[in-house]
């Protein structure tokens, strides 16, 4: 019950705030279980000991894999000057 609801927190939380790619969420659950978000981190660590290619690899994605999707859905044309 509890992995359900901050499942469906954070990614409600993922799409009120605009959040697209990897981003994670981190939450807090009190005495009750009540789920509280404590921050959304837009830029999660990519390195051998982050939790995100740890995820990534457990659902048969590898690093090499994740590193095309995260670039594939970027935006350069946004955010950068040629």
């Amino acid at each position: 019950r509890v992995l359900d609801e901050v499942t469906q927190l954070g990614l409600e939380a993922g799409r009120v705030m605009g959040c697209r790619g990897l981003y994670r969420v981190d939450f807090m659950v009190d005495l009750n279980k009540r789920p509280w978000i404590l921050e959304i981190n837009t830029t999660p660590g990519l390195t051998a000991t982050s939790l995100a290619p740890k995820a990534a690899l457990a659902v048969g994605i590898s690093f090499d894999a994740l590193a095309a999707r995260i670039l594939a859905g970027s935006r350069l044309d946004r955010c950068c000057a040629y």
